[in-house]
């Protein structure tokens, strides 16, 4: 029987039904549990991802054909080969590169040339993917641009009312 600690006491991993990453990982290195205690009821703990690691119970090679398609933060991508998959008893599996396990933002491109994306669903090819990641970031970009002007509009009306006022600036 194998327990890991969490800021609600130790939890046997036996017990634990399911694993949500918080993307990105917290600074302070914990991640969300959620564990299934009686009568149907969850208990919401967090605990340090080395302690997720016990909820790894193998990692398999992955079949040819199968890449990570990595979204950078100007809404470009690049796709990177998937050599392994880590699989959790409780987790999606967790593709693995060159580099190492991967996080973040990404699309897994299947042999077919489908986009599966992690926690939002699935697209049918690789610029469908790529379309939806550009939008998404123009609307981000759109979106701090908007509080960048809203935030001049806001200094503005101070600097206003001291000419006004006959008080130099």
């Amino acid at each position: 029987m194998k327990f890991i600690e969490t800021t609600e006491g130790f939890i046997n991993t036996s017990a634990v039904t399911s694993v949500v990453r918080i993307k990105p990982l917290r600074k302070d290195g914990y991640r969300e549990l959620t564990h299934l205690v009686q009568y149907g009821e969850h208990l919401t703990a967090y605990t340090w991802e080395s302690e997720c690691e016990a909820l790894v119970t193998e990692i398999i090679p992955a079949t040819p054909g199968y890449s990570v398609i990595h979204v950078c933060d100007d809404g470009s991508t690049f796709p990177e080969d998937i050599i392994a998959w880590q699989v959790h008893r409780t987790l999606n599996p967790v593709p693995i590169t060159a580099e190492g396990a991967v996080e973040g933002n990404f699309g897994t491109l299947e042999p077919n040339g489908a986009v599966s994306v992690p926690y939002l669903g699935r697209f049918d090819t690789r610029a469908d993917f790529e379309r939806n990641a550009a939008e998404e970031w123009r609307k981000q970009q759109e979106s701090a641009k908007a509080e960048r002007q809203q935030s001049r509009l806001e200094k503005r009306p101070a600097l206003t009312l001291k000419k006004a006022a006959g008080v130099s600036v």
